[in-house]
């Protein structure tokens, strides 16, 4: 049942479509509606499935407010109307058999379903052998000459039924269309189990379409995404550098000559107790001067003009090896530092405070440029999907008027930039490889100098799985982005 209550449309102040409607069509009625030109026929039919809203009044569908229900739940009722569009609405890149499946494709119609529906409604007005033709070829319509115009409209409008004979009741949208004659062959699968795999047909069928604009948009991706790549190299080899470094991190607590054997054992202890500590070797001045002549035979002589050693005592203590742990052996070492019975520290951390604070310019720095390329990939990602929104832009209202949810048009745009964003993110991975490879014959001056530190035969597993997990990231947020700005929840 379909009902008006004083209902109003008013395009502009001075144009008033429809004024004070009201109407009742019963459950089985068949009406005609009728009027010169610019009467307001088609404004009607449109807030009939809710294209346009009314600017006053309320319209019942089913004992159903339409003018309650919400924008994402449309849908719903457009599934439930079948109508013959005026403007063909037609999607000239697909078959007639496609053009004819859409309502069935969106509703997730399984597939022994769809493919006898379908077959039974060609076959039903003689065009099962031209299915897979596309609307606009000219041998449909010199095929089929004894066909009115009013005729080809309702077979090309994809989403609705045929005329109903004298002795056929009208199919609804929801109803069975029919078995008969035998059909043109298997359609693209539909049903919500193969949901996904439409949408990433749809989105490989958006990226191979414009084959230039979405190559350019790779390339700039991939080098968008090398730049931190090797960042991300450099930083990675350079922690390997420090924690190797690290591993031989040791300190020597010189003791004063005036702390007797108990002070030296609490200070033992002390240094010992902490968690920072591997081990803890006590040498006394007589012992530093042995290890000195062993390590220096050629200045004995000099030790033979002192009756008494003449260095002091000393805690050799060696740290666990952890770059992250440097700061805290810094700070551990400067506390133990002030203890009065310790008289100076030595400590052979140079190389490594050093190394430390290059891979932090070299992080700050590379996160900078990492951060202006990413937000120039995100950019053009967006603008990609922009572009096929808009060549798809008849589709998607389309599909919107026969009853697609918001997920199942926005779905083949979200895996674009995925799969834009993936691409990128591998070939991104294989010039970083590429880089490495032949750094050290183009070049070999720099390499020969930061070969210590930097290991060119060694690309980690993880910086590309860290490449590609980025660059899908930015495939999805610049495609989500994109999906908010140019196609919003709203009545077609």
């Amino acid at each position: 049942m379909i009902q008006f209550f004083h209902v109003f449309k008013q395009y502009f102040r001075s144009n008033e479509a429809l004024s004070d409607i009201n109407l009742s069509i019963e459950r089985g009625e068949f009406v005609f509606l009728t009027g010169a030109s610019g009467a307001g026929k088609s404004t009607l039919l449109k807030l009939i499935y809710k294209q346009e809203e009314p600017s006053k009044g309320q319209i019942l569908i089913d004992s159903v407010n339409s003018t309650l229900i919400p924008p994402a739940k449309l849908y719903k009722l457009r599934r439930q109307i079948g109508i013959v569009f005026q403007d063909f609405k037609l999607l000239m890149n697909r078959t007639v058999q496609e053009n004819v499946a859409i309502p069935l494709l969106v509703r997730g119609e399984r597939r022994s379903a769809l493919e006898n529906k379908v077959n039974s409604t060609l076959a039903l007005v003689g065009l099962s052998h031209r299915a897979h033709r596309q609307p606009g070829h000219r041998a449909l319509h010199r095929d089929h000459p004894h066909l009115r115009e009013d005729q080809r409209q309702r077979h090309h409008h994809h989403h609705r039924h045929p005329r109903p004979q004298p002795d056929q009741p009208l199919p609804q949208a929801h109803h069975q269309a029919g078995q008969g004659a035998a059909g043109p062959g298997p359609l693209p699968r539909g049903g919500r189990m193969k949901f996904m795999a439409r949408a990433l047909q749809q989105a490989l069928s958006n990226i191979l379409r414009n084959k230039t604009v979405n190559f350019l948009c790779l390339g700039i991706i991939a080098f968008t995404l090398l730049v931190p790549g090797i960042f991300s190299f450099i930083s990675f080899h350079l922690d390997r550098t420090i924690n190797r470094l690290s591993e031989n991190v040791e300190a020597i607590f010189y003791i004063r000559d005036d702390v007797d054997s108990a002070g030296v054992e609490g200070l033992m202890q002390r240094i010992a107790g902490s968690l920072l500590v591997k081990e803890t070797r006590y040498a006394s001045r007589d012992q530093a001067r042995a290890e000195f002549a062993r390590e220096f035979p050629e200045l004995e002589y000099i030790l033979a003009e002192f009756s008494e050693s003449p260095f002091p005592a000393s805690l050799h203590v060696r740290f666990r090896s952890d770059s992250r742990r440097l700061v805290p052996i810094e700070s551990f070492i400067r506390d133990i530092e002030k203890d009065g019975r310790v008289e100076s520290v030595q400590l052979n951390l140079d190389w490594a405070r050093k190394i430390a604070m290059i891979k932090k310019f070299a992080s700050l720095a590379g996160l900078f440029l990492s951060a202006i390329l990413l937000i120039v990939s995100i950019f053009i990602i967006f603008n990609v999907v922009k572009i096929n929104i808009f060549f798809r832009k008849e589709e998607i209202v389309i599909l919107r008027l026969v009853g697609a949810t918001d997920r199942y048009i926005k779905a083949p745009f979200l895996l674009e930039g995925l799969i834009l964003g993936s691409l990128g993110g591998l070939l991104a991975g294989g010039l970083l490889l590429l880089t490495i490879r032949a750094f050290p014959l183009y070049a070999a001056f720099i390499h020969q100098v930061v070969k210590g530190l930097i290991d060119f035969t060694q690309l980690p597993l993880r910086i590309f799985w860290q490449l590609l997990a980025t660059g899908a990231a930015i495939g999805l947020f610049s495609s989500f982005i994109s999906l908010r700005r140019f196609i919003r929840i709203r009545p077609e």
